[in-house]
């Protein structure tokens, strides 16, 4: 199928932040050089689900035996995954991704404790991912309508860190979306039957012709048919 390089970096933002929260930048320093949750999570039972296993953490790689990274990367939802980066993320300031991430520019990223490398992002891609993160957490682009249903970057991206110019293909949207077919009922209009942006004379499109993560999304059909006015999730 044919790729359309995008203007948004991939969002591995999930891949991204961090494991510890900050209340202000001494501590977020500490932290980093401790390397621990415990540094600013003193009483762990407050911060994991209600109904989680009773553990006993110092640092991410002890989530690891259960929370297995060699697992993720499918387009699938993970409340794990999301909501730990998005408590991180949204810190002030944000925790550094390093108290749990080992990176190294353009040699690897992976996590503490773990032999696994997810890419050789160099220091701009790390910047864009990071800039991308917090639009997953905070915008009302796409990314964050996906943050909501717990659908964090690696549904999207995979388990490869993205870098910029990279592109999200029509067989990740349909793993969770549906096929073209299937969406194009979804879309379909009683009203104006001949109007659908799924089924048009363009044909099947790449998904990210109209729909962008960490930007505005806009119905590519507007450009010509501007007094249609579609409106389109995560749009201005």
């Amino acid at each position: 199928m044919r790729k359309t390089r995008t203007a948004c970096i991939a969002l591995l933002l999930g891949l991204l932040a961090s494991g510890v929260y900050a209340a202000d930048k001494s501590t977020a320093t500490k932290a980093k050089s401790a390397g621990t949750c415990k540094t600013c999570h003193t009483t762990l039972s407050v911060i994991l689900p209600e109904k989680h296993p009773s553990v006993s953490v110092s640092g991410i790689s002890a989530c690891l035996k259960c929370h297995d990274p060699s697992k993720s990367g499918g387009p699938v939802a993970s409340a794990y995954f999301t909501k730990m980066h998005a408590k991180h993320i949204a810190g002030t300031p944000p925790v550094d991704c390093t108290v749990c991430h080992q990176y190294k520019p353009g040699t690897s990223f992976g996590l503490i404790g773990s032999t696994i490398s997810w890419g050789k992002p160099l220091k701009e891609d790390m910047a864009l991912a990071q800039q991308a993160a917090v639009s997953w957490v905070e915008s009302r682009n796409l990314d964050a309508i996906h943050a909501k249903q717990n659908v964090g970057c690696v549904a999207c991206h995979g388990s490869v860190f993205p870098v910029k110019g990279d592109t999200v293909e029509n067989e990740r949207c349909s793993a969770c979306h549906g096929s073209y077919a299937d969406i194009a009922a979804r879309t379909k209009s009683v009203k104006q039957p001949n109007r659908n942006p799924h089924n048009s004379h363009l044909g099947e499109i790449d998904c990210v012709v109209c729909h962008h993560a960490h930007k505005a999304s806009y119905a590519y059909c507007n450009g010509c048919h501007s007094r249609y006015d579609m409106k389109i999730p995560g749009g201005n």
